[in-house]
């Protein structure tokens, strides 16, 4: 579970070997996620 933003909170799992996650809501996309590999 991780803090969103305006008291909201998202409950997702990673997915093998994906650099970046594109976020919905309401099936509308809100946000990216880029994962960096340092």
């Amino acid at each position: 579970m991780e803090a969103a933003g305006n008291g909201a909170s998202l409950n997702w799992q990673s997915v093998a070997q994906a650099a970046d996650y594109i976020v919905y809501r309401d099936n509308n996309e809100i946000g990216q996620y880029v994962k960096l590999f340092i």
